[in-house]
Order: C-alpha cells, then structure tokens, then sequence
C-alpha cells in the first residue's frame, strides 16, 4: 500500500516497488489524513485518488420509522439513513465507510451491537429493528436508544448519530 500524508500532493511517479503499476498516479489528499492506494485494486496507470475533507457527513438522513403499532418480526421499526457521500462536481470524490455498527443502548448502557457492516459504499440504506436484543432474546417494553457509528476508510474520525426506539 502506497501512502500519502496530509498535504501532500504528488504528480508522476509515486514511490511505489515493487508494484511497477501504479507509476504514473497522482496522489491527492487536500486536508485529510493517510490515504492509502490498494495495491490490488489499481490496474491503469494516470488515475487520480482523492480523499475529501474530514467535514465530510458520513452518516446523515437519520431516522426511525415503525411499520406497526407492535414491533415484531413481522412488522419491525426500520432506522434508514445515508452512509458515505460523493463530493464535487467535475471530479468526484468518494468517501466510503469502513465500518458501520448498530448499537442498542439503554439508561446509558450499551446492551450490545445489533449490527456490523464493512466496506460500505455511499447510498441509502435501511436496516429492521424486531425488538430483540443482541443475543435474540424479546426486549422488555421500554424507551431504548439506537446508535450508528460510521468510521470512513481513511482513518480520519467516526461520525456518532442517535435515534430514540420504542419498544412497547
């Protein structure tokens, strides 16, 4: 894996042996920190790999919605949200999740991690909430709180938001 600090701003030949390959890319990295170039994932010469700002929302459109007025496994409260982004206009920019995890929280308590997800690309997606703890077991009726967690893939920070869930 070829690396490059913040700032950093390499035209032409990038320091890369053995991986003869990637001779020719461009590195850019405006204000983020490392970015790393796969060496597997690169087979053309003269591309351009970016990272966006650190400001970037990784995680926005948050919400809770229920299907029923009983969550259940057949009418389950969904979370939906989007995860990632693509920035700019004339060269876009990616900025993918390494990790997404779905918390279930109560009174303050993390009960558990409900859910897992790697190397999520940006998009909209939607996840559904049975009432059911981490281990499978029923909830007991109460206020809970779910928490996503997204870490991008350079490194740079993670990005918490917060939904409340009702389990009645």
């Amino acid at each position: 894996m070829c690396r490059s600090r913040p700032g950093d701003c390499r035209a032409g030949h990038v320091g890369c042996a053995p991986w003869p390959w990637i001779r020719g890319a461009r590195l850019l990295a405006p204000g983020s920190a490392q970015i790393g170039v796969p060496t597997g994932r690169i087979g053309v010469s003269k591309r351009l790999l970016a990272t966006p700002a650190a400001d970037v929302d990784l995680l926005s459109h948050v919400s809770l919605k229920s299907t029923g007025e009983r969550v259940s496994d057949a009418t389950p409260a969904v979370v939906s949200f989007v995860a990632g982004a693509i920035v700019g206009d004339d060269e876009p920019e990616v900025r993918p999740l390494d990790e997404l995890e779905i918390e279930l929280w109560r009174g303050g308590e993390r009960l558990g991690v409900l859910s897992r997800r790697r190397e999520l690309l940006p998009g909209r997606y939607a996840f559904g909430l049975t009432g059911r703890d981490p281990q499978g077991e029923r909830l007991p009726r109460g206020s809970y709180t779910i928490r996503l967690v997204a870490r991008p893939e350079d490194g740079t920070r993670r990005q918490v938001e917060t939904v409340d869930y009702v389990v009645r």
